[in-house]
């Protein structure tokens, strides 16, 4: 929405950011431009919570999704993490995707859903 700001377009762009911020769909061109910030919920059990510095008060791992479908930041050498895409029924779908799942050397972890921040921002949640 840049681009019509810097041709006088001013309230296309503003129209255009707020119907963007409705959206709950990414694209991999924008999943991977972003650090998220990342902790586990307390559900994910003791195991995980007590490697995570969110729970010890520490700020919280910060995670980048490449577009080669691997996910780096996770300061444990031995977990290989991959992403991909899924459609509402779980089938892999490519470009872009309202649900994201990840396996974890090779295991699935619950499927995560793309939705908005009051912010505007984008969250990846289970």
């Amino acid at each position: 929405f840049r681009s019509m700001l810097d041709i006088r377009r001013s309230k296309d762009a503003y129209i255009g950011s707020l119907r963007d911020s409705k959206r709950t769909s990414i694209t991999t061109e924008e999943l991977c431009s972003y650090k998220f910030y990342f902790r586990f919920k307390r559900v994910a059990g003791l195991y995980w919570t007590e490697k995570d510095p969110f729970w010890s008060k520490n700020d919280p791992m910060r995670i980048s999704f490449r577009s080669d479908g691997f996910v780096i930041g996770f300061p444990w050498d031995a977990l290989q993490m991959k992403w991909h895409f899924v459609d509402d029924d779980g089938r892999t779908c490519e470009q872009k995707g309202s649900f994201m799942r990840v396996a974890i050397n090779g295991r699935c972890v619950p499927t995560n859903t793309i939705s908005r921040h009051r912010n505007w921002g984008i969250i990846l949640q289970v």
